[in-house]
């Protein structure tokens, strides 16, 4: 064999044996279908909005452990530990995982967790980190509100969710007091709908484009680091707790610090607004209020309203039948709901700079017109102002805008008058959507919260009896604006189908109230069509209405 023969066959084994080496390499530390064990994150903590007391986290080494419910032994946690530097603070995100190729769309893993399914595994991890002579953080089960199936954990029912993430906790920090946690949304809207309580975190962190954001596409989809921390950053406002944001390696550092340093300065305009101060309220049971809005008049004249829904523009202001409609409904000694669209004619409804004109003054002479309106009623005024701003759609205009903007033109227009009248009450209308809580102006300028209950969960539904139920609607909404601690106040609901289903459905629906009326301060019935010009070419606008029958049974229902 020739010397030229002889090195080239050295250097293809030397080829081979580094490529099955490499293999390994990737095959221990980098394949996520591979066993148990620890590998590299590909996500660091690059920003820290509190620097002072968690400056550790800049630069820690930052390692991922999958836990398999058939795997992870103290050989495997032996190795780990070996592999780290045990005098560099660590973040430590672990990963509670179903068996590869196992569906868990139920919620199996995080009833493992809470059942302690995993409890030896967390003593044993807690433990072995007792001798890390630097600070070591834990993170659980992240991006846990993002609209995907990434992990067994995500879009889960919140308290599930959040059992299992306390548990955790404290299971850890019962062995090992010096742990501390951290809680890792990637920032996506709904994200208050899972937090877990402020004895359990230490610090909350966001991902920049964490792979779990891909599919679900936010609205509106941000185009730089600087506007996705924006965004995400306010909506943790309502968590006083240290902000850590985590990105991949080929994102610049400096871009991730000067986006959270800007991210948390724009939050300084409402900085000092009260954010739910106001504790859980308890309504009279006594004076739960029945409402509709009825525009053809077929249910006004039940015993059982008192209240009517009222919409009004400043078109509906110039020509005067908004303050006619409004002495009818006083006439028949009812309350009034007034729902306030900041825009004049049809043409106008696509005017997105409704709210900065709101703030501009361009529209105080209709604000100041609808003030000396209403306060010379002798009944009580529940005000709402650009309602159902958090649907992802721009059926109004104010829709899925800057969350500030939105914020600042409701407080403009709240506080107005010099002097607030007495008959009137504030209220935020929410359609009760997830990131509902993103737009919510304040305890000082919301006496309720109102949310809106459709049995439709999708346009093109057109099987009557494929909507939700009431009570399912209703206990998802009611938890996504606790946050507020104000009353709620279901200013619209309804449902479309046959008389008889409709009745069924209501049925279902005082059933459902009638427990609970010290809680909710009343429910206002939409008896008509809606819309049919928002509803797509080809899909016929839904008719909410009932006979008079169907919602007096409603009613006496609802007094049992």
């Amino acid at each position: 064999m020739s010397l030229i023969m002889h090195r080239n066959l050295k250097a293809l084994f030397l080829l081979i044996a580094a490529v099955l080496f490499a293999f390994f390499l990737y095959r221990m530390f980098f394949d996520r279908s591979v066993g148990a064990g620890p590998r590299p994150l590909f996500r660091e903590v690059m920003a820290v909005s509190d620097s002072a007391d968690h400056s550790a986290l800049i630069g820690a080494q930052s390692y991922l452990l999958q836990w398999w419910k058939t795997s992870l032994n103290q050989a495997e946690l032996d190795d780990f530990y070996n592999l780290i530097d045990k005098s560099e603070p660590l973040v430590l995100t672990v990963h509670a995982l179903a068996e590869p190729g196992f569906s868990d769309s139920y919620g199996a893993n995080l009833n493992a967790t809470i059942r302690g399914d995993y409890d030896q595994r967390i003593k044993q991890l807690a433990e072995r980190l007792k001798a890390h002579r630097a600070p070591v953080y834990l993170r659980w089960g992240e991006a846990m509100e993002v609209d995907a199936q990434d992990y067994p954990w995500q879009l889960k029912y919140h308290k599930l969710y959040t059992d299992a993430y306390r548990h955790f906790a404290t299971a850890a920090q019962a062995i090992n007091p010096d742990l501390k946690f951290i809680w890792g949304p990637a920032g996506y809207p709904g994200v208050e709908e899972y937090w877990p309580g402020a004895d359990v975190v230490d610090v909350i962190s966001l991902d920049i484009a964490h792979e779990s954001e891909v599919q679900p596409k936010p609205y509106p989809p941000y185009h730089s680091v600087s506007e996705e921390l924006y965004r995400k950053v306010h909506r943790l406002r309502f968590f006083d707790k240290p902000i850590a944001v985590f990105a991949f390696e080929d994102v610049p550092v400096e871009v991730v610090q000067e986006g959270l340093k800007e991210a948390v300065q724009a939050q300084e305009p409402i900085a000092d607004i009260p954010l739910g101060t106001a504790g859980s309220s308890q309504a009279d049971e006594s004076s739960f209020r029945v409402g509709v809005y009825d525009p053809k008049d077929r249910l006004t004249g039940l015993p059982g309203v008192t209240v009517e829904h009222l919409f009004v523009n400043w078109a509906d202001l110039e020509k005067g039948p908004f303050k006619k409609d409004l002495q009818d409904a006083l006439d028949r000694g009812h309350e009034v709901i007034v729902t306030a669209e900041p825009f004049k004619d049809a043409e106008a409804n696509h005017d997105r700079q409704v709210l900065s004109k709101m703030q501009n003054g361009q529209y105080d002479t209709y604000i100041r017109d609808l003030y000396e309106i209403l306060a010379q009623a002798d009944q009580t005024i529940y005000l709402r102002f650009a309602h159902e701003m958090e649907i992802p759609i721009e059926r109004y205009p104010w829709q899925s805008q800057d969350p500030l903007e939105y914020i600042m033109a409701y407080r403009y227009f709240m506080d107005f008058p010099d002097t607030f009248p007495a008959n009137i009450k504030r209220v935020w209308g929410p359609a009760g959507d997830r990131g509902s809580m993103e737009f919510y102006p304040g305890d000082d300028v919301a006496d309720y919260v109102s949310i809106a209950i459709y049995g439709l969960p999708d346009k093109n539904i057109t099987d009557h009896e494929q909507q939700e139920s009431f009570e399912r609607i209703f206990d998802r909404k009611r938890h996504r604006v606790a946050l507020s601690g104000k009353p709620l106040f279901i200013t619209e609901f309804g449902v479309k189908g046959p008389e008889d289903f409709q009745a069924f459905w209501l049925q279902e629906a005082a059933e459902v109230l009638r427990p609970q009326k010290n809680e909710i301060y009343g429910a206002c019935y939409f008896n008509l069509y809606d819309n049919p010009d928002v509803w797509g070419e080809g899909i016929p606008a839904p008719d909410w209405s009932v006979e008079a029958e169907t919602f007096d049974a409603f009613i006496a229902t609802l007094r049992e």
